[in-house]
């Protein structure tokens, strides 16, 4: 019993939104009732193009077991009904080319209803309609989300060729003697620069010891350290050492730099794919024990665009992906003092273990090297960022990225902004 009750409360308060109330035997438009037009529909932008379909879906909730939509050409008086279909968790409606064959405005309002067929909620209302700009000269299409845009309906020519009048409410492309429209861009092609910064430091820099730096001679490609001399050399080729202590801060260091091409797929109006293949520069020498620095750039990732990927203007997206890289990350001036250069292994000993006379405290006076130490990261990569695309022409735009890269197994995080010109067909 409080069930019906309740439903028939809410039946009349909705009833009153809608401007169905009886007064004095007349039908009246009624104050709107607390929560009147909660319910949400999309597409949220209110303009579309002339002789383009306008599909229309509705968010509902458990209760709702019907959703019924309205709509008619501003100015006429006729409205016309629409039962929506389920669509998942939503209901769908595509309202005709018919209805949008002329420039002007287009009115609806939906209603959601119960099992009972008692209203929950509203998308408008027959007094206060939602409103649709339609415009033969917008390029809008309305989608439903993640599907193509229903195509544009053939011309109804309801008076003869050249006859005053006949020109209006058309796009540009339709009237007599226009080029026709261009071809929705489906792929793009792209050329970009990309530079990588990451974040390194650490102690005991340029020492045998240390596995995350190679070191270099600076300004050379002569790794340090360099073998011992015969002298001081327990086995042939072992390697030099430093003396304890140096160490870098951990802050940004700009590292590689890459010249991409890309290849960029629509998927659906929010979905894309992209594969960038390039080559990179400014790796380090070869070290001593270790491959030659990788140049190769393979990347796929997914995006999914915050606006239609055909809109105009800026088009923002988010996207996942990884691929193939090698990141060097370079620390220039690194001094370091060196005990290579001892002439009696036992104070080489000492010297890189710093004790004996070699003990801090003493503060050795020892020959100084200045070094270039590269961190390499990669040679894999999983990545994560976002970027826009900023339209220049139909065909033509900018594309400003940014790829946060977690590199592996040489593990390391990597910023990698880029910026590039594709071009659309």
């Amino acid at each position: 019993m409080a069930r019906v009750i309740e439903h028939g409360l809410r039946s009349a308060a909705l009833l009153c939104a809608l401007g169905v109330g009886l007064v004095s035997g007349g039908v009246r438009e009624a104050a709107a009732a607390p929560g009147e037009g909660a319910l949400t529909c999309e597409p949220s932008q209110r303009e579309l193009q002339t002789r383009r379909p306008l599909p229309l879906q509705c968010q509902a909730d458990d209760e709702t077991v019907r959703m019924t939509l309205r709509y008619r050409e501003r100015g006429t008086e006729q409205w016309t009904t629409v039962e929506m279909d389920r669509h998942g968790g939503a209901f769908r409606a595509q309202i005709p080319c018919s209805a949008t064959m002329n420039a002007g405005a287009l009115d609806l309002f939906v209603v959601a209803s119960d099992a009972t067929g008692a209203p929950l909620d509203t998308f408008g209302t027959k007094a206060r309609p939602e409103s649709y700009r339609i415009d033969g000269r917008s390029r809008v299409a309305p989608a439903f989300p993640g599907e193509d845009a229903p195509p544009r309906c053939a011309e109804l020519i309801h008076c003869p060729p050249d006859f005053p009048g006949c020109d209006q409410g058309l796009a540009a492309e339709d009237l007599p003697g226009a080029e026709p429209r261009a071809k929705p861009i489906q792929q793009w092609l792209g050329l970009h620069v990309a530079a990588d910064v990451g974040f390194i430091g650490g102690s005991n820099v340029c020492a045998a010891s240390n596995q995350d730096f190679d070191c270099f001679n600076a300004g050379a490609e002569s790794p340090y350290p360099a073998p011992l001399s015969p002298e001081l050399a327990r086995d042939p080729g072992e390697l030099g050492d430093v003396y304890p202590g140096t160490g870098i801060g951990t802050g940004a260091s700009s590292g590689t730099w890459r010249i991409l091409l890309s290849y960029e797929r629509l998927l659906s109006e929010r979905l894309s794919a992209t594969a960038r293949l390039g080559y990179a520069f400014g790796g380090g020498p070869r070290p001593l024990s270790g491959s030659s620095f990788l140049p190769l750039h393979a990347e796929g990732r997914i995006s999914y665009w915050l606006r239609p990927a055909r809109a105009n203007g800026v088009r923002p997206y988010l996207h996942l992906g990884g691929g193939i890289a090698q990141v060097d990350l370079k620390k220039s001036d690194v001094t370091v003092r060196d005990c290579s250069e001892e002439a009696v292994r036992s104070d080489f000993l000492d010297c890189i273990a710093a004790t004996g006379a070699y003990d801090s405290a003493n503060q050795p006076e020892l020959p100084e090297r200045r070094l270039d130490a590269y961190r390499k990261l990669g040679n894999a990569f999983v990545t994560t960022g976002g970027g826009a695309l900023v339209g220049l022409t139909h065909d033509m735009a900018l594309q400003v990225h940014l790829n946060a890269m977690l590199m592996l197994p040489s593990v390391g995080v990597v910023v990698e902004p880029s910026l590039g010109v594709v071009y659309g067909f």
